[in-house]
């Protein structure tokens, strides 16, 4: 009797534990936090450590690509906004001009033309359009960073997004603003890391193009050797060569969108060579243009003109030399330096002013409003006003760029991005 209670009383308690067991294992709590109780061990362990560090960094470089999308640089929208508006415009200008008339000379290249004792420069030259002066003005430009050869900029990553600005189509694009002017197209004797324009043989300068000016680095000798041995080159030229530059460009047939019946010959179609025999670049009047980086030549050149005025007024061939300077343009002078991107001195100023020299400057937001270059707006407001106070011939002041209204000290006037 005692056995079989016994069997009864066991047979009941391990019913009951078997029933326990079977309602812990289905209940889902109990398995949720056994999974929790397994993760925070396994989170514990150096690979977890390990899976949380790296799940931290994806997860932030992740929000900083989206906080950086979402943020973009305002000022960077809005210079592009005008470089583009101002890429259309020159090109619409360019096309219009070339329509009335296409009938002349590619660019020429020519490679290291001599100058001031040892110093080469290579050089584009681009004849007349029109024989209305018979040849004797020359226009001389001086580019800026990254203006170079086409080819040169097409093969560099970053440059090529600015081919349409090259050399060469910046000497065609001046030749058919300034029809009755010789083009020339001074290259930098230097343009490091292929970007940097470097005048060393017009100014001293560092690496990036900064200049040290001086009271003379013979910079107006070392051009005037540059145009005439210009004008050299192209009389020895042969006829064959400079008529099949003249074929090449009619084969172009001028830019697209340009038809045949907008064409308007120039009066010198008949003779397209008219200006090759009594050509003279460095006997002529001169007008100097400056852009950007190019701007530093012609503020060398004023030291230069003070120079000769002051010290040596009685070296009679650099008083005419300085003479023939007509016109100088500074069209948006930058460069990387931290002063000097404008002349403010009073003494050299006072000099151009006498020198009765038709002066044009024309700017944009993209230098004289640049917060991290204050200066740079801060010299040409002195440059300016200083200019017209001492009489200068100041002819064109343009504060605005492309349409873009950027106030600044001078007056205002509209540039339209004409070179005119």
């Amino acid at each position: 009797m005692e056995r079989s209670h016994n069997l009864h009383s066991s047979f009941h308690g391990s019913f009951r534990s078997k029933e326990s067991s079977s309602t812990t294992g289905s209940d889902p709590r109990e398995k949720i936090k056994d999974c929790l109780r397994k993760f925070i061990a396994f989170m514990f362990t150096q690979v977890g450590v390990g899976a949380l560090v790296v799940c931290y960094a994806i997860l932030g470089a992740a929000s900083f690509m989206h906080i950086e999308k979402d943020s973009p640089d305002m000022q960077l929208v809005k210079v592009i906004k005008w470089r583009q508006s101002c890429v259309e415009q020159l090109w619409g200008i360019t096309n219009n001009n070339v329509c009335r008339g296409v009938n002349t000379m590619l660019p020429v290249r020519l490679r290291r033309v001599s100058g001031y004792e040892g110093r080469v420069n290579d050089v584009i030259f681009r004849p007349a359009i029109s024989d209305a002066a018979r040849g004797r003005e020359t226009l001389v430009f001086f580019g800026g960073d990254v203006q170079d050869y086409p080819e040169a900029m097409q093969a560099h990553r970053d440059n090529r997004h600015y081919v349409k600005w090259n050399l060469e189509s910046t000497a065609r694009m001046l030749g058919e603003n300034f029809v009755d002017k010789h083009i020339v197209v001074v290259r930098p004797s230097r343009i490091e890391f292929k970007s940097f324009s470097c005048y060393d043989n017009f100014v001293p300068s560092n690496n990036a193009g900064v200049p040290d000016h001086t009271p003379t680095h013979h910079a107006l000798i070392h051009l005037e050797r540059l145009l005439k041995n210009v004008s050299i080159r192209m009389k020895t030229m042969s006829e064959r060569e400079l008529l099949d530059v003249l074929r090449d460009v009619s084969a172009e047939g001028g830019l697209e969108g340009c038809r045949p019946a907008e064409r308007q010959e120039p009066s010198s179609a008949r003779d397209p060579l008219w200006w090759r025999e009594s050509l003279a670049l460095d006997e002529g009047s001169i007008s100097l243009v400056g852009f950007s980086k190019g701007c530093v030549v012609l503020n060398q050149i004023i030291y230069e003109f003070h120079y000769t005025q002051t010290l040596t007024p009685g070296d009679e061939h650099m008083m005419r030399l300085s003479g023939r300077i007509s016109d100088m343009y500074w069209l948006d002078g930058g460069h990387a330096g931290g002063k000097n991107t404008w002349l403010t001195a009073r003494s050299l100023l006072e000099t151009i002013a006498t020198r009765g020299v038709n002066i044009y400057i024309h700017v944009s937001p993209y230098q004289i409003k640049d917060e991290s270059r204050p200066w740079i707006g801060r010299e040409e407001k002195i440059f300016s006003s200083l200019l017209k106070k001492l009489g200068a011939k100041v002819l064109g002041l343009g504060l605005e760029f492309c349409g873009q209204r950027s106030g600044g000290g001078g007056g205002t006037a509209t540039h339209t991005c004409s070179p005119n």
